[in-house]
């Protein structure tokens, strides 16, 4: 297992990307929108791990909202999905995100998102 990604919710990408890439040197890996209002962007350094951020213009429109979550890839995948089934965690189902990325979210018991990643090299 290793994090994958940390993911930020921010407010102005341009600014958040500009303090990312010129404040603290990372590279832009990739970026998307998954749907209209919604912007999505990996920054990071060659094989380390990244930072998402994602600037969703909805975003104040539901409600307050988790500001930091984590990816976190593991080889176990089916097997932490039927942990947290049968230990009653509060998970969503396996969906796939992006062109390839299968996942599926968790809650911890501090309330902080958890997003368990497919992974191959975790």
């Amino acid at each position: 297992m290793y994090i994958k990604w940390i993911t930020i919710q921010v407010k102005d990408m341009d600014t958040s990307k500009e303090f990312y890439k010129n404040f603290l040197g990372l590279t832009e890996l990739r970026a998307f929108s998954p749907c209209p209002g919604k912007q999505i962007v990996f920054l990071g350094l060659d094989g380390g791990g990244q930072i998402e951020l994602i600037c969703d213009e909805d975003r104040e429109n539901h409600g307050e909202q988790q500001s930091v979550s984590l990816g976190i890839a593991v080889r176990d995948f089916d097997l932490l999905y039927q942990k947290a089934a049968e230990t009653q965690v509060p998970h969503s189902e396996p969906q796939i995100l992006g062109k390839n990325t299968k996942c599926f979210f968790l809650t911890d018991p501090n309330g902080v998102r958890l997003q368990i990643i497919k992974g191959t090299e975790a």
